[in-house]
């Protein structure tokens, strides 16, 4: 299906890729961000409190992980984030590898999809819906990554079969996996889709009645989508991974096994493409704060630099000191008011 962005040359020849038309350089939104009052010091403090709180059961969540011999770390000595303002620091920390119910890794992963999600979608899909698809009956952690694979199976046939030749787009696919005191799993997916032309009524009819007939029982059309987060939500709720962790750690480990190279949080069709256009012309959607309020917008970054890897000899090396890693944009870590830090 065509991408609505792909805007073609006046000479005809292919179109370069529009992710955004008002793209921001990265040097505006540092000088225009730094020193933005986020929010009073009372709320500042409440959501330090909240994040804290989250770090530290993140980091019990990943002792239960490594005590099992699953290394939940990502290659690498850490780093720490120094404020270029305060001076303030935060210790050194090692990255968390992308396991989706760590708490920390979960709420990062979702923020930055959904920010991207909710920009392509006032662009392009105002009026996106979005349904929900069940597996049938719970299951044990035995049954985990069968189920999950099995709904990708389904919901790629259903886009291709069934969405695609009425012209309607499906721009994501998100797995949950709540789990009972009885340890068993409801696996299911929430869908976000538009139809990208007019259906007449007889269309949507006949779209909703195939689609019924593919999922049987197992599909819910939960009508137009009114924010993003109704469907980008956490692979697991966070009571349920305290629980296992604090009660069941083998089922935990168990679930890491099963989930283990999985596509839980998917972008597809348009969206994907728009994704990925943003990647190759290395720009981010990021949240920023005007007179205004909140919005997002698209920032152009600097091509990343060659990486040296050149050796130098034993008896040339210098000794080991901090190495600044990049410079981000501006972020309220240690006040109210954005600073822009650094990873050293």
């Amino acid at each position: 299906m065509a991408s609505p962005w792909n805007i073609a040359a006046p000479n005809g020849a292919p179109g370069r890729p529009v992710p955004f038309p008002g793209v921001r350089a990265r040097a505006d939104v540092t000088s225009g961000q730094a020193g933005i009052e986020l929010c009073s010091l009372a709320d500042w403090e409440d959501r330090l409190d909240r994040y804290l709180l989250q770090d530290a059961l993140t980091a019990s969540i990943a002792q239960v992980l490594a005590a099992a011999g699953v290394d939940p770390f990502r290659k690498g000595s850490g780093f720490a984030v120094v404020g270029l303002v305060t001076g303030l620091v935060k210790l050194s920390e090692r990255e968390y590898r992308h396991i989706h119910f760590l708490p920390s890794v979960a709420a990062a992963l979702r923020a930055q999809l959904a920010n991207a999600l909710e920009l392509y979608l006032s662009l392009y899909a105002p009026y996106a819906r979005y349904g929900v698809i069940t597996t049938g009956q719970r299951c044990q952690v035995s049954e985990v990554k069968h189920r999950v694979v099995q709904l990708d199976r389904k919901v790629s046939r259903w886009h291709h079969e069934i969405c695609m030749p009425l012209g309607i787009d499906v721009h994501f696919r998100g797995v949950e996996l709540p789990c009972d005191e009885a340890v068993t799993f409801h696996v299911h997916a929430n869908v976000i889709f538009n139809p990208t032309r007019h259906l007449r009524p007889r269309e949507w009819r006949r779209f909703l009645r195939q689609t019924r007939a593919f999922f049987g029982a197992h599909w819910k059309d939960n009508g137009k989508l009114e924010g993003v987060r109704e469907a980008v939500k956490y692979v697991m709720k966070r009571d349920d991974v305290l629980r296992l962790a604090a009660l069941h750690p083998a089922v935990l480990v168990e679930l890491y096994h099963q989930l283990r190279g999985l596509h839980l949080v998917q972008p597809l069709g348009g969206f994907r493409d728009w994704r990925h256009a943003l990647a190759d012309l290395n720009q981010k959607i990021v949240p920023i704060h005007e007179h205004d309020g909140r919005k997002l917008v698209a920032v152009q970054f600097p091509p990343p630099r060659p990486r040296d890897d050149t050796q130098a000899n034993a008896g040339d090396r210098l000794p080991a000191s901090n190495r600044i890693l990049c410079i981000c944009l501006p972020r309220a870590l240690f006040s109210p008011w954005k600073e822009p830090v650094a990873l050293v």
